[in-house]
């Protein structure tokens, strides 16, 4: 799945619907994995990973995220998922390196739509992450038009727009799909010297906030509640008019006016309990940073074949090894790696073990000091062998254990994708009112 063994690329993609963020994705990852709505209907009603890809010798995975404007789905339900999402990540130690909003640059107006759209992403981020978030106009025409540019011009400058995000190091980026993919890695390319930092939500929700409790969820709870004032007016206004209608015996009138006012009373109802949902206590329906049991099983079969090669090329040093120093060393390294592959073997073989991710994290990060370890010394031993034939048989021990710890990062980082993928699956199937 990956080539590399450093950390990946998290890059999350937002913007209203209809902005291009499928199909900006599915050029950068050269394939059709996500499906692409058109006008107002959103194909994008989860929070999507695409498959990683290799730029510049990184690993590049690119998140989807439907739109606060979303056609199959409430704002509340968008914030439920797109937080669920950052929190899982969270949890498992994983830092966003960057986000990319997408806009049109054909739109006449920042309308009420983007508006809330990129005000959203501006709360979920906060101010210090923002420095890490690329606003990416789309949509240009091949040879950009005056219209265009003073579109972009008033986008860049204008406080209510872009500018607030700029200033606290937002960068301004064109997509020109016309130039094919190598366009889009050059946007992509601007988020990998990031220093990933943790976003406002996450620090919020780490904290114990409910998600209505965010400054995100906060706006939500501040719409929600205009509109049920709102509705709660034309209801009153309804009943009046109601009233009259009766007097005046207007059957008609009486049944369109409690038709409509049925409606706006099952609209009140659902928004209140929208905004009982958004403020609930977080995390009730899975137990912070456990995961998939088949994901850690595997990884567990592929880790405890690296140990045993471990154990034995340990053993091989351990008899040739004369300077009791290093013998010393070796054996407390040998039983370190005897008790990492009973602790290993004992979770294997209980069959309601679960794994929390913040504990394997820490048990890798171990296992690859473990091999730093060895490798230095196995080079000052090479340094200092004492005929071709030592040279030999440790130059080989040495690549031995370089090709060990490479393939305990490849495992690491392929397992790492593969549980994130699985918890944004988790996050995004949750049933909502």
């Amino acid at each position: 799945m990956t080539a590399t063994t450093s950390p990946p690329v998290i890059i999350c993609v937002f913007g209203a619907t209809g902005t291009g963020k499928s199909s900006f994705i599915n050029d950068a990852t050269g394939g059709k994995q996500l499906a692409v709505g058109y006008g107002q209907m959103s194909c994008t009603d989860t929070v999507e990973m695409a498959p990683p890809f290799i730029l510049d010798g990184r690993d590049i995975w690119l998140v989807d995220t439907p739109g606060f404007d979303d056609s199959s789905m409430s704002d509340t339900q968008v914030l439920e998922m797109i937080g669920e999402f950052m929190k899982q990540t969270y949890e498992v130690g994983q830092l966003i390196s960057g986000f990319i909003y997408m806009h049109r640059i054909t739109d006449n107006r920042f309308g009420g739509v983007a508006t809330k759209n990129f005000r959203m992403l501006r709360e979920l981020c906060g101010p210090d992450a923002l420095k890490n978030l690329i606003l990416c106009t789309n949509m240009w025409s091949e040879h950009p038009r005056e219209e265009e540019e003073r579109r972009e011009e008033e986008l860049t400058t204008s406080d209510k727009c872009f500018k607030p995000a700029i200033v606290k190091g937002a960068r301004v980026a064109r997509y020109m799909r016309h130039q094919g993919q190598q366009h889009a890695h050059d946007i992509i390319r601007n988020c990998l010297k990031n220093v990933p930092v943790a976003t406002l939500y996450q620090e919020e929700v780490s904290q114990g906030a409910s998600v209505g409790g965010t400054s995100a969820g906060l706006v939500l709870n501040g719409e929600m509640l205009q509109l049920v004032a709102k509705h709660q007016d034309e209801i009153n206004t309804l009943e009046r008019s109601h009233k009259e209608a009766i007097q005046k015996r207007d059957e008609e009138t009486q049944q369109e006016i409690e038709t409509e006012r049925t409606r706006l009373k099952e609209t009140v109802a659902s928004l209140k309990k929208a905004i009982e949902k958004l403020n609930s206590s977080p995390g009730a329906e899975k137990r912070d940073g456990e995961i998939d049991k088949q994901h850690l099983n595997a990884y567990y079969q592929k880790i405890i074949q690296l140990i045993e090669q471990e154990i034995t090329s340990l053993e091989e040093m351990l008899k040739k090894e004369t300077d009791p120093e290093v013998e010393k060393q070796l054996r407390g390294e040998l039983k370190e790696a005897l008790k990492d592959k009973e602790a290993i073997t004992r979770s294997l073989q209980d069959p309601h073990h679960s794994g929390n991710m913040k504990q394997l994290m820490e048990d890798h990060e171990q296992r690859v000091q473990r091999f730093d370890r060895k490798i230095t010394t196995l080079q000052k031993k090479l340094d200092n062998a004492a005929n071709p034939q030592e040279e030999g048989w440790l130059q080989g021990q040495l690549n031995n254990a370089m090709e060990e710890k490479k393939a305990i990062l490849s495992f690491w980082w392929d397992f790492y994708y593969e549980v994130l993928v699985w918890l944004v699956s988790f996050a995004c199937s949750f049933k909502f009112w």
